[in-house]
């Protein structure tokens, strides 16, 4: 009796707090801090509210939400995709922890925009290939009305590589070299941008080719019909040789042997040309000569031979350094030594008796002197080195056989 007195003038319990049984103010919290999320994106429909945090590195949807579809299906929450039935008062407390934290949220960043026709490494890349030039002829770089394009020549590549944008009024569009994609006005923004800033970044256009007989280059070599008497050797290469001051001077161009003339046009790294029959000296467009030479070299690349070292030895290098009786000296080998030379010394047993007559050592050289020019040495051979690739090419069998060593 004194039990049920005391509990019959009890006040009435206040009421239970609600909890969400999926997440809570702190979980939605801890996703939007993290350090790789961009922010979050609020959603408000018939059945319910929810918020996704947008996070790149997430592996999955960052979603919480609480939806009522009526009927037996009832009230849920969702925690990513933990679905959970819910009462009355959890639905709510679950959707009142979204709208407050919606209301908190800051605007996302606008999205990255993106040219879908070219990036700046792709027009970077065509700008870096071997004698590239830009095609200031075609309009390069030159704003107009209705758009800006790029255009860079490759020797040896079929055709002119072309960046542009343009506005025809109607619609906004990109070009990659033929390729043509409609844009959005903020992806013809973007790519505007790229081709006006790349612009910027160029250096002044050299001056133009102005070696007297150059202009007759596309009349005896048209397009990429191969010249009879096409020098396969020096042609399309980097010539060397000593300068008068000891600076080397460097020659590159297209020699044809004729008779009875020889048809050649070449320019040199001193400011020296001939175009033609025509020798002359002082130009200052020697770059865009070069670059001319280029693109017709490129048209007829296939006819030449891969180029070799001079000296033949070399290309036996390996078989012959093998052999049982071969010794390498290895305080002169495979280093640059005082004369300037590098490559490999190494000697073999000399017969008996035979002194004068005695075989050449297995040694094989290169030299670089700015007075005496580059040459090669096999056994006792030595070959002049006129030609730059082939230099290279005695280089790299010599650096190759010393890595294996």
């Amino acid at each position: 009796e004194i039990i049920q007195d005391t509990c019959a003038n009890l006040p009435p319990p206040p009421p239970s707090a609600s909890v969400c049984p999926c997440f809570s103010t702190d979980d939605i919290a801890r996703q939007l801090q993290a350090d790789s999320a961009i922010g979050g994106s609020c959603e408000d429909t018939n059945n319910g509210v929810s918020i996704t945090v947008l996070n790149p590195k997430s592996l999955v949807p960052l979603r919480y939400s609480v939806n009522d579809f009526g009927g037996e299906f009832g009230k849920s929450c969702t925690e990513i995709d933990a679905v959970q039935a819910t009462s009355d008062q959890e639905f709510d407390m679950c959707k009142e922890i979204i709208q407050d934290t919606c209301v908190n949220l800051p605007p996302l960043p606008p999205p990255e925009s993106v040219c879908p026709c070219f990036s700046a490494d792709d027009i970077t890349r065509s700008l870096q290939a071997d004698s590239a030039i830009v095609d200031f002829e075609r309009g390069s770089c030159k704003d107009a009305q209705n758009g800006v394009s790029i255009t860079v020549l490759v020797p040896g590549f079929p055709v002119p590589l072309r960046y542009s944008v343009r506005d025809s009024g109607g619609e906004k569009s990109c070009t990659e070299i033929d390729a043509v994609q409609i844009t959005s006005d903020q992806e013809f923004d973007t790519c505007k941008e790229i081709i006006q800033d790349t612009c910027a970044n160029l250096p002044p256009p050299p001056p133009p080719c102005d070696c007297p007989g150059f202009e007759k280059l596309n009349e005896m070599l048209p397009g990429g019909a191969i010249p009879l008497g096409l020098d396969l050797r020096a042609s399309c290469k980097n010539l060397s040789r000593p300068g008068p001051d000891g600076d080397p001077v460097t020659t590159f161009g297209i020699f044809v042997l004729g008779s009875p003339s020889t048809y050649s046009f070449a320019v040199d790294s001193d400011g020296s040309c001939i175009g033609g029959e025509q020798e002359s000296t002082g130009i200052k467009g020697a770059e865009s000569c070069k670059r001319d030479l280029a693109f017709k070299c490129g048209s007829i690349q296939s006819v030449f031979p891969p180029t070799t070292c001079p000296c033949v030895e070399f290309n036996r290098i390996d078989e012959i350094l093998m052999a049982d009786d071969v010794t390498i000296d290895a305080e002169k080998s495979c280093k640059v030594l005082e004369d300037g030379s590098f490559g490999i010394s190494a000697s073999v047993p000399r017969p008996p008796g035979m002194n004068v007559f005695a075989p050449a050592p297995p040694t094989f050289t290169i030299f670089d002197d700015k007075n005496a020019g580059r040459f090669c040495t096999s056994f006792d051979a030595v070959n002049s080195i006129f030609i730059d690739e082939e230099f290279d090419a005695c280089k790299k069998i010599l650096e190759n056989t010393c890595a294996n060593l």
